[in-house]
Formats: C-alpha cells, sequence, structure tokens
C-alpha cells in the first residue's frame, strides 16, 4: 500500500500519507487514555 503511494504521489506525498497516519495513531492513542 505504501509502495502504491510512493509511486503515485512521489517521495513528498508519502512521505504527509505516513505522518498524517502517525498523528490518527497518536490522537486514537490520546483519546483512549482519557478515558
Amino acid at each position: 500500500m505504501f509502495v502504491f503511494f510512493s509511486n503515485r504521489t512521489g517521495c513528498l506525498g508519502s512521505l504527509l500519507v505516513s505522518l498524517a497516519g502517525t498523528a490518527l495513531l497518536l490522537l486514537l492513542l490520546h483519546s483512549c487514555r482519557g478515558r
């Protein structure tokens, strides 16, 4: 999947996708810890 992203959007696009994924994971962990 990441290879498809990097092929289609380039290096910068895949970097942004990975950053967004990391931010989503951090938000999920934070919300779970809040409860």
